[in-house]
């Protein structure tokens, strides 16, 4: 499909991405990558979009923003910048709910709220 003259809608995005999902291991894991970017950057807009949102709060957002993008054009180490951020999104083994888990103990969840958050996870993934 081109788009010429109009922009894409989301059903048309989401058709594209299964669609290539649908080729083969790779592609099924970059679509997995794609959806959890616009997941994670969705909460981050709500949440600072919110009007209670402090001031601080947006200026620490934007201090993490070039620090991150820093971080990607460095390539000093065994591997580059772009691998090194891919690993704050899949940090690992550790089951489906671990790159989830990973973010909210970086946010400062407990041990116990993580457990109770991996409960819950595993109580709403048994719904489909």
């Amino acid at each position: 499909m081109k788009y010429v003259d109009a922009q894409p809608d989301a059903h048309d995005i989401y058709r594209s991405l299964y669609e290539h999902a649908k080729i083969g291991e790779s592609h099924t894991l970059l679509v997995d990558l794609v959806l959890r970017l616009f997941f994670e950057v969705e909460a981050l807009r709500a949440a600072i979009a919110d009007p209670s949102c402090p001031e601080g709060v947006r200026r620490r957002y934007r201090a993490a923003y070039e620090a991150a993008a820093v971080d990607r054009h460095c390539s000093v180490g065994l591997t580059n910048g772009d691998a090194e951020l891919l690993k704050r999104f899949f940090p690992g083994s550790g089951g489906t709910f671990q790159p989830y888990l990973a973010m909210l103990e970086r946010l400062g969840a407990t041990p116990q709220q993580l457990e109770a958050i991996r409960a819950r996870l595993d109580k709403v993934s048994s719904y489909t």
